[in-house]
């Protein structure tokens, strides 16, 4: 019997195959996804584009912080195809924030409103993401921006950027560098993500090599660890965080944190419009911070008719748990939303360490 592991290393080189049809490695990796080998995995859609005021053209990308069984959503949601369009500048996305609980009838998600951004006229905030620290509830999300050393301003440039979430607004906090660590920034800096340790705050900066910061008390970065890891797996495109790690008691591993990461291929031509994205599962130690294994296998991923705008999307923005699942938060074809309800044991079974 060929274990996925074998199967991997078999593969090892996914991007060389003589295959040069990027539907037909689509195809493949589809096969493999752990919600099309298994019928353990649950998906359940709720808010859809155009179900509530300013989601005309969009509600998703949706995030999630969790207080036992109650839970705190943030939403991305478009009133306009600005973005779309190219003049995403002038009309705002508006993020929209919700309450939910787990129950024994099952996951509850009240309507949600929309909140302030925080953020000026000359910037575009987006992907709004949650995460708790020292009890209160933060949001990091892509901050884009015109930004050239004279006038005409024309190049975009993204940041991650840090708020803090109140009831009615996001208070605009700090936008994030890694200069005090010596690390080059990039015209687009996005996909950062944060989880607390031990009363510590810390980024993930990329998973290739494995970057984490750790963030003092005024958002600043004075401390980097770097492991060169490679991560066998089909595909072999970049990977980068998708949420925010959670930290989550594994039958066998113990407690460790969890998170989920993603690669995309491009299937109908090149060009961001035209991604297959595909999640996968990486849990990392609590004591050093060091990954330990993940699921090379995707987890699920966008195939070709996932449905709405863009139809290979499928985009995980948070995680929350039980006592026997981890929930994945996704925006479905830049338009609607789900949650995808993975068994803790079905997960740990696709686990190879790294």
């Amino acid at each position: 019997m060929i274990t996925a592991y074998q199967e991997i290393s078999k593969w090892n080189d996914f991007n060389k195959w003589a295959i040069d049809d990027e539907m037909q490695k689509v195809q493949i990796m589809d096969s493999k996804r752990l919600d099309k080998t298994t019928d353990e995995v649950e998906k359940i859609k709720f808010f859809q584009q155009g179900d509530f005021p300013k989601t005309q053209h969009g509600i998703f990308n949706p995030s999630v912080v969790q207080f036992g069984n109650y839970l705190k959503f943030i939403f991305r949601c478009e009133p306009s195809q600005a973005t779309w369009s190219g003049y995403f500048m002038t009309d705002k996305g508006v993020p929209q924030i919700s309450t939910g609980e787990l129950t024994q009838d099952g996951l509850q998600v009240n309507p949600p409103k929309p909140v302030y951004s925080g953020m000026p006229l000359s910037c575009r905030p987006e992907d709004w993401r949650l995460f708790l620290f020292r009890e209160k509830i933060y949001t990091n999300f892509t901050n884009y921006f015109y930004l050239d050393k004279k006038w005409p301003q024309k190049t975009v440039h993204c940041r991650t950027a840090i708020g803090e979430l109140t009831e009615d607004r996001i208070i605009f906090l700090q936008e994030m560098s890694c200069s005090g660590v010596q690390v080059k920034m990039n015209k687009e800096e996005k996909n950062w993500v944060f989880f607390e340790d031990n009363d510590k705050l810390y980024a993930i900066y990329s998973i290739e090599p494995f970057v984490t910061f750790l963030v003092d008390e005024n958002w600043q970065i004075n401390k980097m660890q770097s492991r060169e890891i490679r991560f066998n797996r089909l595909g072999y495109r970049y990977l980068s965080c998708s949420t925010n790690p959670i930290l989550v008691n594994f039958p066998k591993l113990g407690e460790c944190f969890f998170m989920f990461c993603h690669q995309f291929l491009t299937p109908k031509g090149k060009g961001s419009r035209n991604r297959t994205y595909y999640q996968h599962g990486l849990v990392f130690r609590k004591s050093d911070h060091k990954p330990i294994a993940w699921t090379p296998m995707p987890m699920t991923g966008g195939g070709v008719a996932i449905g709405g705008r863009h139809d290979g999307v499928v985009y995980f923005s948070g995680a929350f748990q039980d006592e026997a699942n981890i929930y994945a938060t996704s925006g479905e074809g830049d338009s609607n939303c789900a949650i995808y309800r993975f068994p803790i044991s079905l997960i740990e079974k696709n686990l190879r360490k790294i």
